[in-house]
């Protein structure tokens, strides 16, 4: 499966309904302030745990 799944899995257990990685963000400025760190999560297929970030509220 690929990371976007993986990260779409975690919205009910971060109860978050909107989540990017940390590479989404990467190089978008502005994206900073329209998401919120949720932490970093260990992720199935993936060695190094991934940081996830929701979107803020009021952002959607």
């Amino acid at each position: 499966m690929n990371l976007a799944f993986r990260i779409e899995s975690l919205t009910r257990q971060t109860r978050q309904p909107i989540l990017v990685s940390a590479a989404f963000l990467d190089g978008w400025a502005e994206g900073q302030e329209w998401f919120e760190p949720c932490g970093a999560y260990e992720v199935k297929g993936h060695p190094d745990k991934v940081e996830v970030f929701g979107l803020r509220q009021g952002q959607a």
